[in-house]
């Protein structure tokens, strides 16, 4: 633990780190800047603040009163009240209104249509999946195709009954689906740890730690660790700052909602709420992150100079980035950046053929470039050792 605090600190000794750091956060609360300034940003999350009171409203009303609101505005406003298509009446807009002078017509309308339109499209997929997978399921039975029997069945289990919203989501999809603040958070890491090795080599200090009493093995470990935590915190940063930028220009409403609320995972099988996706996509691009980590520190071991490891690296860092964008057709050829946006994870029910068993793309891709990067790790230490017992 002693040589994991004194690498870290060494890391931080860097001079120009600090600058760059609070340079990439500044720049990352800029990706989620939008036109109309401060009064711009403060309009939109009071704007989101009152539909929030408004869906909380609704929820709490029991059934009947709900039937009964329908009934009131129905036969007050027409049949098509709550109709996306059609406008609604000035007079909506008006104090007093069905639920007193706290609450508009119009407000209260606007909610019922925004859930009646969200849940009905949640229907419709769950109906054309579960039934689309019990056609091809019985296709495959016909065929003796085992694979997509299991996988078919696997995706009616997964589907089942689908939580209805009772709120709208917003603005998550801007936090979810931007990579800028991993990308940002990797070239932190690349100019922080590129050259941990062979930095050594180029201040002539290498000899010293290699010959002394923990050379053999700690020292190694101890810069890989030390690499690691510094890439984690990096990342804890950076998308903190993202959140906070995403929350403070456009405000973010229906944490607790079922992900299906977001029109990006519409087809998602899994039952999470927002919140849980969310936790769930960092995680993955966290390991993104510790992978593209580990590969630098890797190659920091393996280059003789320092400039030669920044090189490697940046060949690395950019073919990683240019295969994330490029998406070649198979999953295998898709970088050690695959991690970094999960959409196409669980968007659907998105398998890989292992042994002919259906295994979500994530779990191979997480054990895939974990075992690679522990094969490097593995390697660059062994050089690390080759060279001390030389010495």
């Amino acid at each position: 633990m002693r040589l994991v605090v004194f690498e870290t600190k060494k890391i931080w000794k860097n001079r120009l780190l600090l600058p760059v750091l609070v340079l990439l956060l500044a720049v990352t609360f800029v990706i989620f800047y939008e036109g109309q300034g401060l009064t711009g940003a403060r309009m939109r999350r009071w704007v989101i603040s009152n539909l929030r009171e408004d869906y909380e409203f609704y929820r709490s009303l029991t059934e009947q009163e709900k039937a009964d609101f329908r009934e009131a505005m129905t036969e007050k406003y027409g049949p098509e009240v709550f109709s996306s298509e059609y406008p609604i009446d000035n007079a909506a807009y008006s104090l007093p209104g069905y639920f007193g002078d706290s609450r508009a017509d119009a407000d209260m309308i606007y909610a019922v249509r925004v859930l009646d339109a969200g849940n009905a499209e949640i229907r419709d997929v769950l109906g054309s999946v579960t039934e689309g997978a019990k056609f091809f399921g019985r296709q495959a039975l016909k065929n003796g195709d085992d694979y997509e029997v299991r996988r078919n069945l696997r995706i009616i289990a997964l589907y089942g009954e689908r939580a209805e919203l009772t709120q709208e989501v917003r603005n998550w999809d801007r936090f979810l689906f931007t990579p800028y603040p991993a990308f940002i958070a990797l070239f932190l890491i690349f100019f922080a740890v590129s050259g941990s090795f062979s930095g050594e080599k180029d201040r002539k200090t290498d000899t010293l730690l290699m010959t002394s009493a923990d050379g053999r093995g700690k020292t190694a470990v101890s810069k890989y660790a030390a690499g690691m935590l510094f890439a984690a915190a990096a990342y804890l940063l950076v998308r903190v700052a993202s959140l906070a930028s995403a929350a403070f220009n456009y405000g973010l409403m229906g944490l607790a909602q079922p992900v299906w609320g977001i029109k990006e995972l519409l087809y998602c099988p899994y039952r999470f709420s927002v919140w849980q996706y969310v936790l769930v996509s960092c995680g993955c691009e966290l390991l993104a992150v510790l992978v593209m980590t580990l590969l630098f520190t890797a190659v920091s071991a393996l280059c003789r100079t320092g400039i030669l490891s920044y090189i490697v690296n940046a060949l690395l860092l950019g073919g990683s980035v240019a295969l994330y964008y490029v998406s070649p057709h198979s999953e295998w050829l898709k970088g050690p950046l695959a991690l970094l946006s999960p959409l196409n994870y669980f968007e659907s029910y998105y398998t890989a053929d292992i042994l002919k068993c259906p295994l979500p793309w994530v779990l191979v891709q997480i054990l895939f470039w974990g075992l690679i990067s522990a094969g490097l790790a593995v390697l660059g230490g062994y050089m690390h050792n080759r060279v001390r017992n030389r010495l």
